[in-house]
């Protein structure tokens, strides 16, 4: 479900209405730290807005985010070896669909104490007018390390689209977990150059195939009907060698997982439930295997429990949720953010992780909430899930924001 900019101004001005009173700047919220763009299906091929590709660079000569070689020659070599004909398109159809911040991510050796600060691409290929293909790339960059500056430029870029975004009729805050308003606002409206060009430059200032550190990929046979490969490695210079996958036994460095939401015994973490998993103050990715991340959201919905208080809570201030109708319809979708087909998917984990982040960068920054709203109750959660105590929901903005405080 992709709003349309009537029904997100009214989620803006009537859900979860601003203080509008003076006092401390107010600061990000989720679809300020996490922008997922738009995908238009129509077009021949699709297209993502803004335009994104692999090769692109800041100008001639500088390294593009991702180099040909390294994934025609290492990535997809790999690929080729887990499956006859695996689902990998060229690399000139790949573009990136959605961009995700984290001030604080663990460092990945105990040689690299406290936090890294890293951005994380989520790149699809597009293809004739069927959106996104189902197969993902995720490219992770490190862009700094330590504790997160009191004016970090990254920040300031992120709230400079945040602060257009809302100028131009799109605000950010108060609402779920989606297409970014803003984007989807020039978009919609055919207004195609500020928003966009500030995620775009964005991206190309901040990231390239030298400060690359990881890739992770996940790939369906051509006919999409599983089963589902995930893998992952690290970037050292010019090479990327796959890597064992977190918490699972020995060296093993693919998982599979099938239609019916099973993973592959061999490769499955007895330890984990899919309650952990969507709880970011337990796990993050490099503590938690690829499929128990991107089955959580649908094992959850499956399980047709109510939250528990002593589950994830969302911060105060922020809207760390997803519309019912964005999440995962069924185990053949394992999208966390980005599209299968046309469809647009965002998994809870995702929101979850982009409330604390939120959370973190508006303390450190000195800012005030986005909102006055408190939706820390399991009660709103589950609305969002589509059921309650009295029976099940829509979960939809507009009814599950009205049982906050």
């Amino acid at each position: 479900m992709q709003f349309t900019i009537p029904v997100l101004t009214l989620l803006a001005h009537l859900v979860l209405p601003l203080a509008q009173a003076a006092g401390p700047q107010r600061g990000l919220d989720v679809s300020d730290v996490s922008i997922l763009f738009p995908v238009d299906s129509k077009t021949w091929p699709a297209k993502a807005y803004p335009d994104i590709k692999l090769g692109n660079t800041t100008a001639p000569g500088k390294s593009p985010l991702l180099t040909r070689s390294m994934f025609d020659d290492q990535l997809m070599a790999f690929g080729h070896q887990i499956t006859e004909s695996p689902n990998h398109f060229d690399y000139g159809q790949w573009r990136v669909v959605a961009l995700r911040f984290d001030p604080c991510v663990p460092a990945l050796t105990g040689t690299t104490p406290g936090c890294l600060r890293q951005i994380r691409l989520v790149a699809q290929p597009l293809a004739g007018r069927r959106g996104g293909e189902d197969l993902a790339l995720h490219l992770l960059y490190k862009i700094g390390q330590g504790a997160l500056a009191k004016d970090d430029p990254v920040v300031f870029k992120l709230k400079k689209i945040r602060d257009l975004s809302a100028q131009t009729g799109a605000p950010t805050a108060g609402l779920p977990l989606a297409v970014h308003p803003g984007l989807q606002m020039e978009f919609q409206r055919g207004q195609r150059k500020s928003i966009g060009q500030l995620v775009h430059d964005l991206i190309l200032t901040t990231c390239n195939s030298e400060n690359l550190m990881e890739l992770a990929f996940t790939s369906s046979n051509p006919n999409m009907d599983g089963p589902w490969f995930f893998f992952s490695g690290l970037v050292h210079g010019n090479t990327w060698q796959a890597a064992p996958i977190a918490q699972l036994p020995g060296p093993t460095r693919v998982q599979q997982t099938f239609f019916d939401g099973s993973i592959d015994i061999e490769t499955k973490n007895p330890e984990l439930t899919a309650q952990s998993a969507e709880d970011p103050r337990l796990r993050h990715p490099h503590d938690t295997d690829c499929a128990s991340c991107h089955l959580a959201a649908r094992q959850l919905l499956e399980q047709h429990r109510l939250h528990s208080t002593h589950g994830f809570q969302n911060p105060i201030g922020v809207t760390g949720f997803v519309e019912l109708a964005l999440q995962p319809e069924d185990f053949s979708n394992v999208r966390a953010f980005g599209y299968l087909l046309e469809r647009p998917t965002v998994a809870p984990i995702t929101a979850n992780s982009s409330a604390l982040i939120a959370q973190l960068i508006n303390r450190t920054q000195g800012w005030a909430s986005p909102t006055d709203r408190d939706c820390s109750s399991p009660v709103i959660r589950d609305c969002f899930s589509g059921w309650s105590v009295s029976g099940d929901t829509k979960g939809t903005a507009l009814e599950c924001f009205r049982l906050c405080r």
